[in-house]
């Protein structure tokens, strides 16, 4: 799991050769690795100058490539902020400054790292890295009216750019895009194509040809959906996606066919459902909203309400390999769930099918800010203060003061027994269970990842899968062998693109599982966290927990940020 963030404290438990081994200025960027466990701390490091860097918690401000490298980007004040000898922009332009990072593998140097901005104030909101190129995809708003941009690309004068960095860390090209007061919030890329979100309120937005919503939807801000070629040269696709009222973008995703997946918030009473919403009606002050457009953005493939009566919000969201959807957020109450582990809480993790079903909804203990996915798994993060929350034997197990990151693990179907519930006793009489209560799932799994589990084979009882098929112990489900890794290999296999300030990097032995397996109702196969009047109902299983120190800045986007130069 690698997670980066904002940080006043002197005391960050550091690793031996990390790059920066002390708090310079009066916020640092932090930056972590820990096993996937969580119980090994594997690197931490700062990283910033004698000013302030902020770490920006909307979308994909931390991304990591398939050899294990490790980018950032933000906002810095320092005229120090640590650049590499070959950085395209080693200076502070003026003013607050975006910046861009690469950090090697071992996380005890800086492949690259460059300042990006003009005279005036910048920052850097989002990043995403192409896995075939190692090209490095950077998004954020400029109040610069000389922020560099390179020829031949977009003419545009928003206020939004996005730059594309060479593996060493040389401009490919940096553009702005969208219209006049277009600002970008987020961004994800496939194949060296960025695709990003952002908020808007122009009536003459550049829409491309057969949009899902070409025209402004009114109130004060509709959100956007923009796609770039890979040269930055003109748009892919381009839309509108809004209501009536204040329309806000917070996440985006893309999977491997190109469906683009957007989270974000909405005060408007007509924001554009589909028929297969979830949740057709707006329910509060400001709800949620989860939306799925084809790789075209021509149509809607599911679009929803996620809310209660009074005030909820997505913070984070991420596809899954098998076209499911992860949603995070936050709710004051009443938002519908499904079979839950947790019975209440500030936080909210939803989790969708490919047309937008809920295969099941929990209630966190706290606002969770976002998320990053492997096949039915997810990890994110969540700021708490004081809470005593982390399970034990991981790294850090102890609350240390103000306020404190929050890292969790979630499956989808049976966990660990010795974490949240317990579905089996281990048991065994000739490899099956007598304590399985699930007749699809009969066997429990006593070793490996899923111990003490349901599962449909295990290691004591292999012959239960058909030819051709192997036991998967992290699932515990017959699954296809694993292919050869190809050149998308991190991608799909454990590298896996970050939502505001946790990137998820888990074993890719759970991969495999039969699209049809994974694109079905589950309640009837798999055994664990009943609760009453749900027997057989599938939920999340908790993971792991794991404490870490940071300073974390929560709750709605600062309007007055960015009111400036919409």
């Amino acid at each position: 799991i690698y997670a980066a963030g904002s940080t006043t404290s002197t005391d960050l438990p550091l690793t031996a050769g990390a790059p920066q081994a002390a708090l310079l200025g009066t916020d640092d960027v932090f930056v972590a690795k820990v096993s996937g466990d969580g119980k090994t701390l594997l690197y931490c490091t700062y990283l910033g100058g004698g000013d302030i860097e902020t770490y920006s918690y909307v979308n994909r401000p931390i991304a990591v490539d398939a050899a294990g490298a490790v980018y950032v980007s933000g906002q810095t004040a320092s005229t120090d902020f640590p650049t590499t000898a070959a950085a395209p922009y080693p200076n502070n332009a003026g003013g607050l400054d975006a910046y861009a990072t690469k950090i090697a593998p071992d996380g005890k140097s800086l492949v690259y790292s460059t300042y990006l901005g003009g005279s005036g104030d910048d920052h850097g909101f989002g990043v995403a890295v192409d896995a075939t190129t190692g090209a490095l995809l950077v998004g954020g708003w400029t109040k610069s009216l000389d922020f560099p941009t390179t020829a031949g690309t977009l003419a545009s004068s928003a206020p939004s750019f996005i730059v594309k960095l060479a593996p060493t860390g040389s401009v490919a090209f940096s553009t702005r895009a969208g219209g006049p007061s277009t600002v970008l919030y987020g961004l994800a890329a496939r194949n060296g194509v960025p695709t990003v979100i952002g908020d808007t309120r122009d009536t003459a937005f550049p829409v491309t040809p057969g949009a899902a919503q070409a025209t402004y939807g009114g109130g004060s801000f509709d959100a956007i959906v923009m796609q770039l070629d890979d040269k930055g040269t003109r748009y892919e696709l381009a839309t509108y996606l809004g209501g009536n009222g204040l329309d806000e973008t917070f996440a985006v995703d893309v999977d491997a066919a190109g469906n683009v997946l957007v989270l974000g918030n909405t005060e408007s009473t007509n924001f554009p459902v589909t028929t297969n919403a979830l949740d057709p009606t707006h329910r509060g002050d400001q709800d949620g909203f989860v939306t799925k457009l084809d790789p075209k953005g021509t149509k809607l493939l599911y679009s929803s309400y996620i809310g209660g009566p009074t005030y909820d919000g997505t913070t984070g969201g991420c596809f899954d390999p098998d076209g499911n959807a992860f949603v995070s957020g936050y709710t004051f109450g009443g938002l519908t769930t499904k079979a839950e582990c947790t019975t209440s809480g500030l936080g909210f993790i939803q989790m969708l099918g490919p047309t937008g079903a809920v295969r099941w909804s929990t209630y966190m203990p706290d606002q969770v800010f976002g998320l990053a996915c492997a096949q039915r798994r997810v990890v994110g993060f969540m700021a708490v203060a004081g809470e005593d929350l982390a399970t034990a034997g991981t790294f850090d197990t102890t609350f240390n003061g103000g306020t404190d990151a929050l890292l969790f693990g979630l499956r989808h179907g049976s966990g660990p027994a010795d974490v949240g519930c317990k579905p089996c006793d281990g048991a065994f009489d000739a490899g099956t269970s007598r304590a399985c209560d699930d007749p699809a799932r009969p066997l429990c799994n006593t070793s490996g990842a899923l111990s003490g589990a349901c599962t449909i084979c295990n290691g004591a009882d292999a012959t239960r899968c058909v030819k051709g098929k192997v036991c998967d112990l992290l699932t515990g489900d017959c699954v296809e062998p694993m292919p050869d890794a190809g050149p998308d290999a991190g991608l799909d296999s454990g590298v896996l693109d970050a939502a505001v300030s946790v990137e998820g990097g888990i074993d890719a032995g759970g991969r495999g599982n039969d699209a049809s397996d994974a694109s079905a109702d589950e309640d009837a196969s798999s055994c664990s966290c009943r609760t009453p009047g749900a027997r057989g109902a599938p939920s999340p299983s908790f993971v792991l927990l794991l404490a870490v120190l940071v300073t974390a800045r929560a709750g709605r986007r600062w309007r007055n940020v960015t009111a400036a130069v919409r």
